[in-house]
């Protein structure tokens, strides 16, 4: 079905258009990044410390959710806005 004004394709070729700038946000609560680095550091050197592994599981937790921190915060809610909008009945 033709969009006003003949712009039944418009929404694709803006899409895959090359030559458009992405968007960009900044980062989501970027009192994050900072304390988990000082956490990450902090178990590293308490694992190293003590000789055991413990401080190493919290480490690995904090890498985990660093980077489901990251995905979220600079790609993930691009995909979901690219989901909600291509959902509505425009």
């Amino acid at each position: 079905m033709p969009g006003p004004r003949g712009q039944e394709g418009q929404a694709e070729t803006m899409r895959d258009d090359p030559h458009r700038t992405k968007a960009s946000y900044g980062v989501d609560a970027p009192g994050f990044l900072p304390f988990a680095v000082l956490a990450l550091t902090f178990c590293v050197i308490a694992a190293m410390a003590s000789r055991r592994p413990g401080p190493l599981v919290g480490a690995a937790v904090l890498l985990w959710s660093l980077g489901f921190f990251l995905h979220t915060t600079r790609r993930g809610k691009f995909l979901v806005w690219r989901e909600l909008i291509d959902g509505l009945p425009l």
